[in-house]
Order: C-alpha cells, then structure tokens, then sequence
C-alpha cells in the first residue's frame, strides 16, 4: 500500500499537503524528476569547465557566462548563474553557486560543484565522477518544462550532446548527493530530502539513499540494483514499520517501457505516517498488507504520468478521530468525537493524471467496531469527494445509506433522495428500525431506476435517522 494514500484518505482543515498514499513509492522515483534537471545543468557545467580548462585565462565571471548560455541552448530555458567557480587542482572541477531557472516558479540551487578526472578532460570526454547539490528547491510544473526542453532539442538535427569535439561516457554522472532538496508539490507544501545516487550505464541506479529531512521519526528509502539486471530491491523505513519490496523495468519490442513492482507495507503507524509529510490523519492504527504499482510510457515523463499503484490493508484496531458514528442514529446525528474501531480494511488505487493530479479510488472499505459495521467507497480528485457508504446496525440486514460529499477538508454525509423516501416509508410501516430498513430499500430502488439526486438539493442529513424508541 502506498502508506501516503493512507494519510490522503484522512487529511484535515489547516494541514498542510505532502505527497499522497503512494507517497513514499512514488517519491522513491522522484529521483528521476532530479535527474532532468541535474542533466541539464551538467551538461552545462561541465562544457563550460571543458572550455574553462582549454582557454585558461576565462575569469569566474565568463565563468558563469558561458554555463548559462549553454544551458538555455541544450534547454531552451534560460538561467541566472550568481557566480562560477573553476579549479584544475588537483582535479578539475567547477561550482555554481545561487542558480535560478528563468521560469514562473523557478527551479533554484545554492550550490552545484562537479568534479572531473584529469583522463577525462583530457580526452575532451564529459564524465562527471561527482556532483553535490546543496539548498536546490524543485517544483513539478517547471521541472517538466526543462525536460521537454531539454529532450525536445537533443532530438533536433545536428544536436550534440557533448559539443564541438567532445563525447559523452559511457556513465556519464557517477555518483550525486545532495542536501536539503526541497520538493514543492502543486499545492506548495515543500518535503526536504537529503542523500545519495550511483549510477550504472544509461543512467542506471546501482545504489540510493534517500532521507526524509525532519520527519518525527526517521524516514529513508535504500534502493540497490540486483545485478545487471533491471531489477532493485526497495527497503523503506517509516512510521516505526516497514515497507520493503522489489520493482523492476522492461521494455517490449516496440520501445515501450514497462515498470512494475510489488511492496509488503508491515506495522505502519498510519498517524506518525502522515504527520511525516505534513498531514493529519482522522485514521489512527497501524496498517499492513500488500501493494502493487505499474506504469508504461515511452520515455521517463510517460512513465511518471501514468503511475498507477494499488494496495490492499488491514489495520486491527484503528479509530476515526473526529466523528462518532455510534451516533449516527440517534436523534443528534453523527457528533464530534471518537470512533473506536475493530477492524479497517479496504483497497485504495491511485492514478497520476495529466495535469499532475492525482486520482485516490477507494473500494471495499469496511469499518468494525462491535455490532456497528460500516462499508462503503470513495473517490478523491483534488480534494473532491464523492463516493457512498452504508452504516449496518446487523451487518448487511439493517443499514442507513449515506452520500459522501464535499472537500477533504470538509466532508459532509448525505442521505440520498431515494434513501430519504425509503425511509419515510419504513418509518410508516415499522417505527425505529423499519427508518433504516426502508432507507436500504430506497436506495436499492433509487439504482434500478437510474434516478441520480442533485449533490445539494433534496437531500437531508445523515442525522437523525431512526428516533429511538
């Protein structure tokens, strides 16, 4: 189970928003994002260290000159450099310092150094065997611009990754680390990571580490290559449990990538979880069970776009924070509180979209907790709830079906319209439970007949239902 989809499916007023369910799986392939704008600026970099050592008399300020003018042609994007620092001993090397991207949300570092081996320069080869990137803040939207840009003019006739005269290794970038790398999602809630990348051939991870930075307990995700194949095992640490599993990349005949991968989230607190990427869960426990994710695409970009994971958990016992469900028919309706709970369990999809939204489908949910069973499922689709769910006094013989509605921040519970004339009619022929009897009725009838209520109108609320007698 992507352990962020849990926090999603209880986020709260006033919190703020980190990467969802799926959360630490997708952000254990966030380090490709990284990727498109390391390459980038390496390739710049490192061009403009080439030129620096063959003309040794450039100044720090032509420097930096020339990285950014070959940046904005290998990018189409332009770039401020705040300074430019090179060195030939005793191995070459360049750092930049205070880069900014020339966008609406600028990609930024404070700090870039690159380090190159005398062989390599020498044979006017561009192999960097070191990269540190401190204080760099990325955000999706421009990150993926740069990409485009940059694969965009590769593509182009005569383009040359290595210019004029010079060739690119085989492993191009050998090992990155960086610290305090800032990922803003799209709703500006900013996740800090620091930690390290080895790369194979054709950009390979041999080996990562990756920290979440201030999380309130330790968080970390260690990737490694199971031999030449594409294969990594995956062993994440977080919330006090663990989440280990292996994925793996192929491609078909026709050039289409493939990515699949099988996880075993183990004793997660769900609470600790989300309070790990800046969220607040209504569902509190420790959750297990079994998660799958899948992608296809023909390039980096199309894989990340179509991400798509699936999980089933378990979480005995757990509890809603924030609602009191024992409640919801008595004659005040559903009131603030507690609700302890036995068992939850359920399946939660989620699925990259388009514009970087992500779509979290929840099915088979069941919620226990002594004679009170609650089943139902849930879509979320930025922030937007809609789904259904029926509170059972028997299980499956007595139940009050509701509509749920609303924002994540503001969920609201609805009788349908067709609930509502069920259960006046149940109430007529059997006073007390005959409410909840008829409104399963009515709701059954409401889907033969095709009849789809208004979100708003002609709906009352969940409470009261059935007066006690």
């Amino acid at each position: 189970m992507s352990c962020a989809a849990v926090g999603q499916l209880a986020d709260r007023p006033g919190a703020a928003r980190g990467p969802t369910l799926g959360g630490m799986l997708r952000h254990a392939s966030r380090w490709k994002r990284w990727t498109l704008l390391i390459v980038g600026l390496l390739l710049a970099g490192g061009l403009g260290l080439g030129w620096a050592a063959h003309h040794f008399f450039l100044s720090n300020a032509q420097a930096a000159a020339r990285v950014a003018a070959q940046f904005e042609q290998r990018t189409g994007v332009g770039l401020d450099v705040g300074a430019a620092h090179w060195r030939l001993w005793p191995t070459p090397g360049v750092v930049l310092e205070r880069l900014a991207t020339r966008q609406p949300q600028p990609l930024r570092a404070q700090r870039i150094a690159l380090h190159m081996p005398w062989r390599a320069l020498l044979r006017r080869e561009l192999r960097v065997t070191g990269v540190e990137i401190d204080g760099a803040v990325l955000q999706r939207e421009s990150m993926h611009a740069l990409g485009e840009g940059f694969r965009a003019r590769r593509k182009a006739p005569g383009a040359n990754a290595g210019g004029s005269g010079w060739t690119v290794a085989e492993v191009p970038v050998e090992d990155v680390r960086f610290r305090h790398l800032t990922w803003v999602n799209p709703r500006g809630v900013e996740l800090a990571y620091s930690g390290q990348l080895r790369f194979d051939p054709a950009w390979r991870p041999a080996q990562a580490e990756v920290a979440l930075d201030d999380a309130p307990e330790p968080a970390t995700l260690k990737l490694r290559r199971q031999g030449s194949d594409d294969r990594w095992a995956v062993d994440i640490a977080v919330a006090g449990g663990s989440w280990n599993g292996e994925t793996q990349l192929s491609r078909a005949d026709d050039g289409q990538m493939h990515l699949s991968g099988r996880f075993a989230p183990r004793n997660i607190d769900v609470a600790l979880l989300a309070a790990s990427f800046k969220r607040h869960a209504v569902v509190s426990g420790r959750a297990s069970g079994s998660s799958e994710i899948d992608s296809s695409g023909d390039n980096l970009g199309a894989l990340i776009t179509h991400f798509h994971t699936r999980t089933v958990f378990d979480m005995r016992p757990a509890r809603i924070e924030g609602f009191d469900l024992t409640q919801l028919l008595s004659k005040q309706g559903v009131k603030a509180g507690r609700t302890p709970l036995d068992r939850f369990s359920g399946t939660v999809e989620t699925q990259n979209g388009q514009q970087g939204g992500i779509r979290f489908s929840y099915s088979k949910l069941r919620a226990s907790s002594g004679l009170l069973v609650a089943t139902g499922q849930l879509s979320v689709l930025n922030r937007q709830l809609e789904g259904e769910a029926a509170i059972d006094l028997v299980d499956g013989v007595v139940g009050l079906p509701l509509k749920i509605d609303g924002t994540v921040e503001k969920p609201v519970l609805l009788l349908t319209g067709g609930a509502v004339a069920g259960a006046a009619v149940g109430t007529a022929v059997l006073p007390g439970a005959g409410t909840a009897i008829g409104a399963r009725i009515g709701q059954q009838l409401e889907r033969l007949l095709g009849d789809k209520p208004p979100k708003k109108s002609g709906q009352a609320p969940a409470g009261p239902a059935a007066p006690r007698r």
